[in-house]
């Protein structure tokens, strides 16, 4: 294998591993979210919360996304 393209895999790897540490993390904040019974009546704290959730989930697919075009750039040979 090419040096140069050993180290492009490095390279790759060390930014995939940090992407997946994000989306792990933006998954456990969701389940905060999702695991937690809103006892509040209080509707516009639902919403904010229901939108915080949205969004997290959004950053997650983001993410993955990001990932999935990386590894796709920069294949195993």
């Amino acid at each position: 294998m090419n040096p140069n393209y050993k180290m492009l895999i490095e390279m790759r790897d060390n930014i995939v591993e940090y992407l997946m540490d994000e989306v792990e993390r933006n998954r456990a904040a969701l389940q905060t979210y999702e695991n937690a019974v809103i006892q509040d009546s209080d509707p516009e704290l639902r919403r904010l919360r229901e939108i915080e959730a949205i969004k997290l989930r959004t950053e997650i697919n983001k993410g993955l996304r990001d990932v999935a075009v990386i590894k796709k750039m920069f294949p195993n040979v």
